[in-house]
């Protein structure tokens, strides 16, 4: 609104930018705020985001302003590769067990923990040597928590808490599962870029332009229990290329995407 008033250029980062009505819970109060975002959208003169998805989201707000995508960066470099066994000692994690983590903040509705939690207690028998790794905290972690043991689940999980270096996590775990009901597109959640990156097998929900970034046999129904036990029993079988690994290094580098939002910003001065 400042820069409005005093006519200054104004150009907004916005990686996100989904309608809160369509990724929350609290209904009214979400499409309020839906409305008054669309005013604020519409004074912006440039935006940058992340992919064509989050730029069509940009569009039905009625934009008419200029809008850059540039691909989310991760500094790759800061990641080590440990021994398996080593770094399964390091995280007190069961060598004889199946590790598969889940890692993000612990909220059940937004990242799909609850999902997991549905799916294990349908397929408990099945799932005898798996382990879930649960690696972040959250709002909902205590609630997870009572939830796998009320379940009588607690043998199928580990809770990891926060890791401020996850290269241990990455380099210890068998794969990956995103359960989640939505995120902001291609290139996201910064897990998926870290797995692929350790070409580690991931199991994810078909959430829009993934396919680009994960071959359909990884891919589950939004919230599909069944659909999502079908892929975890097969997830050694989900290899990455180093072909897609070195494709993601490079398009994702934190080097390319300084140069990019550089090349946006520079030019207007």
């Amino acid at each position: 609104l400042v820069a409005k008033f005093v006519k200054y250029r104004s150009i907004t980062y916005i990686p996100s930018c989904h309608f809160l009505s369509e990724v929350t819970n609290n209904g009214l109060i979400a499409r309020v705020k839906d409305f008054v975002n669309i005013l604020y959208y519409n004074l912006v003169n440039e935006f940058i985001t992340i992919n064509d998805f989050n730029k069509r989201l940009i569009l039905q707000r009625g934009v008419k302003s200029k809008i850059h995508t540039v691909p989310n960066g991760i500094e790759f470099d800061k990641y080590k590769i440990y021994n398996k066994n080593k770094a399964r000692k390091m995280l007190n994690l069961l060598e004889e067990k199946i590790n598969i983590a889940l890692v993000g903040r612990v909220q059940l509705w937004n990242k799909g923990h609850d999902i997991l939690l549905k799916m294990v207690n349908k397929y408990k028998n099945e799932l005898k040597n798996y382990k879930f790794i649960i690696v972040g905290t959250g709002e909902d972690l205590e609630s997870f928590g009572q939830q796998v043991k009320e379940l009588g689940l607690v043998e199928y999980f580990t809770f990891l808490g926060h890791q401020r270096d996850l290269s241990a996590v990455y380099s210890a775990i068998d794969g990956i599962i995103i359960p989640s009901r939505f995120e902001a597109g291609a290139g996201t959640p910064m897990v998926l870029l870290e797995a692929l990156y350790y070409k580690l097998p991931i199991v994810m929900t078909n959430l829009p332009d993934m396919d680009a970034y994960l071959p359909i046999n990884s891919l589950f129904k939004k919230g599909n229990v069944d659909d999502f036990f079908e892929k975890i029993i097969t997830i050694d079988a989900k290899i990455i290329s180093e072909s897609k690994r070195n494709e993601i290094v490079v398009k994702h580098s934190l080097d390319n995407f300084q140069k990019e939002f550089e090349k946006v910003i520079l030019k207007h001065e």
